[in-house]
């Protein structure tokens, strides 16, 4: 697997700042890409059927990113994710002005356990061990990311009861998906396997929760055949 990535990393490496370039750019969309589901909530004019996970873990993982961009005093980074930080309390914030009076409370809980979750890890980076705290916070990093992406499948069993992908984010999903293969094309370029394996897990995650939109189709096909 080194030796592959190493003679890759050799052919690829005169594109290197052409891929570092859209690699920064694709990811900027991606964090455009929940102002969709906003605004699908907007038309709704309530958040009934739709997660604020995405939206809450969305801003962890930029935090986290921020962060882990300061210990490797990589500006790029941590601008890119200070974006991401920004624009996830605009999501969050419009999400709760649509959620029901009744869920409002479940917002505001949901929201002060990410906050103290996120404290608790900046607070641990400055504790750990500092030849460790850098390959250890980037493997927990690394598991929040997972876990944000593989979110949707939670649903799975009641995806496949349905038949129908209705409620899962195409759009977050799509994009995770390009972002996770053009960070992968650039770790093969740096030669690094630890953002190899990252992201290679990141787009077979994608890549299995897009395959459900062509096995399923977006509407439900139990609730057709009852209105039938």
């Amino acid at each position: 697997m080194e030796a592959l990535i190493e003679k890759l990393s050799i052919i690829l490496h005169p594109y290197k700042d052409v891929v570092g370039q859209f690699a920064i750019i694709i990811t900027v969309l991606q964090l455009l890409t929940p102002a969709l589901l906003i605004n699908e909530i907007r038309k709704a004019k309530s958040t009934k059927g739709f997660s604020i996970i995405p939206f809450i873990g969305g801003g962890i993982i930029s935090i986290m990113f921020v962060v882990f961009g300061q210990m490797l005093n990589d500006p790029v980074t941590v601008k890119v994710n200070l974006i991401g930080v920004i624009l996830s309390v605009v999501y969050i914030s419009l999400f709760y002005m649509y959620t029901p009076l009744n869920d409002k409370f479940n917002v505001w809980l949901r929201v002060g356990v990410a906050g103290a979750f996120s404290a608790v890890m900046v607070a641990y980076t400055k504790y750990e061990d500092p030849e460790l705290v850098e390959h250890r916070f980037g493997l927990i990093v690394t598991l929040l990311l997972y876990a944000l992406i593989a979110s949707p499948m939670a649903e799975l069993g009641e995806i496949m009861r349905k038949k129908s992908t209705e409620g899962l984010p195409f759009s977050i999903i799509f994009m995770g998906f390009a972002v996770g293969l053009t960070w992968l094309v650039y770790g093969v370029i740096l030669n690094s396997l630890f953002m190899v394996m990252q992201n290679l897990v990141a787009v077979l995650l994608s890549g299995f929760q897009l395959g459900l939109f062509v096995v399923y189709p977006s509407k439900s096909t139990v609730s057709e055949k009852k209105k039938n």
